[in-house]
This record gives C-alpha cells, structure tokens and sequence, in this order.
C-alpha cells in the first residue's frame, strides 16, 4: 500500500476530518495555533500516526497552554460548538449521503466517480467502530447490500427523529 492520497486529522477530544495529504501538514499547523491543541495526522483507514503537530507562536516557539485557553474563549463559537441536533452535515459528505439514500444505494465506483477519490475506503466513511463515520455522525443506519449483478452496494437511510 502506497502513501495516502486522504487523511484525517484529530485533536485529543475532537476528529476534524479528512484533508488531502499534500496539505495536511500546513493545514494541521494552523488548526493547531488556532486551538492552541495538538493535532494528530493518521491515515483515513488506521490509527497509526503519521505526524503530531504543535501549536506555535509566530516566533516558532509553542504557546503556553493557559494563552490558548483564554484566546479560544475569546473568539466566536465555531461551527462544530451548536448542540448536536443542529448539526448538518455540509460539502461533499451530503453528496455522498444522498447518493447513498437512493432506493439502491450507492456503489464504491459511483462515489469514486463522484469525489475522484481514489482507493477510500468507503465501508470506513460511513461506519466504523470508532462511531466517526458518516452515518455515525450525522444519524443515519447504514447497510452493505449486494446488487443484481453481486456490486457491493452501500445503503444509508436516515433514522427516525424522537419527538
């Protein structure tokens, strides 16, 4: 197995999803001077860790962690800080999502089509044991089915609200 084309980037208490590998390292250095936390890259399918990332001053030195704290505080509430039940999903994930909820489902070269991802481990995107798929996330049952002609099919149905 070669070098990830994806890969997901983590702090310790929060998954921030998958990024392209070539920008992952810069993307995972300003996620971590933004939260003042460490950001682990792994790859989308293992928990091996890849890299570990520290926050750091414009000097290149870390910050303090009680600085980071007071400046998180300070900023504006982020899109992942609404309640649970007001959480869409957003970007690519509805697209696959959608394809996905068809009567059918969906087949890994249809998504691979639609999101020119390569080789992603789509059975991993939707459900793992980790609960950080996208059915997990985002409250949809998920299924693998096999289709007329024996293609492995990947089926989402979105669960009944409790009101």
């Amino acid at each position: 197995m070669g070098t990830p084309t994806t890969v997901n980037l983590a702090t310790a208490d929060q998954d921030l999803g998958l990024v392209p590998a070539k920008t992952a390292a810069k993307h995972a250095q300003e996620v971590a001077n933004e939260t003042g936390k460490a950001v682990t890259v792994r790859p989308a399918t293992t928990d091996k860790v890849l890299r570990t990332v520290k926050p750091k001053k414009a000097n290149g030195k870390a910050k303090p962690a009680a600085k980071a704290k007071s400046k998180a505080k300070a900023k504006p509430a982020a899109k992942s800080a609404k309640p649970k039940g007001e959480r869409k999903p957003g970007g690519m994930v509805v697209k696959i999502l959608a394809l996905a909820s068809r009567p059918m489902g969906v087949t890994p070269a249809e998504l691979n089509k639609l999101t020119e991802w390569k080789g992603a481990p789509w059975k991993w995107l939707f459900a793992n044991p980790k609960k950080t798929g996208y059915c997990d996330r985002w409250g949809y049952k998920f299924k693998v089915t096999q289709g007329d002609e024996g293609e492995t099919r990947y089926c989402a149905t979105a669960k009944a609200d409790k009101d």
